[in-house]
């Protein structure tokens, strides 16, 4: 959470050209397109940057979910020790999955108060979306051990 806070406190130019970085990186690798920088006619730089700016977009939503992936799948496992709560993997998920919508709400709260970001309730939905995936990773991989114990007779 500590993390995802510092993330989220990090003003909207500097996160924003952080990312862009990398999407002008991949458009120019994929396209064989010159970036925005080197282009030499200005429909090019046109075309680049617009691109870029989709593929920024989509670097962004990707990041958004995978933090809360992390997130959702680190509170199963603590809900889950046997050395803190010992839950059932049912009520485990319900729970986690709760945190990481309050805390994905709290967080986009939070980012209208940094300077050029906005808090967005798509971005709470993507968030709570990486933390199904994640609850649904760790429940297929229940599963599969649990499947492979009751073959080998443990």
């Amino acid at each position: 959470m500590g993390i995802i806070f510092a993330f989220s406190n990090t003003q909207g130019d500097k996160s924003d050209g952080q990312s862009q970085g990398l999407a002008d990186k991949i458009v120019e690798t994929a396209t064989g397109m010159r970036s925005r920088d080197k282009a030499t006619d200005e429909l090019n730089k046109k075309l680049f940057a617009n691109k870029a700016f989709r593929v920024n977009q989509i670097i962004r939503k990707i990041a958004h979910m995978s933090e809360y992936m992390i997130l959702t799948f680190i509170l199963i496992l603590a809900l889950r020790s046997k050395h803190t709560w010992n839950m059932k993997i049912g009520k485990a998920i319900l729970i986690a999955l709760v945190i990481c919508l309050l805390y994905s709400i709290t967080d986009e709260l939070h980012q209208t108060f940094v300077p050029g970001r906005s808090g967005l309730a798509i971005d709470c939905l993507i968030d709570t979306f990486g933390g199904c995936i994640a609850a649904i990773i760790y429940l297929i991989g229940y599963k599969i051990k649990n499947r492979r114990q009751k073959i080998s007779g443990e």
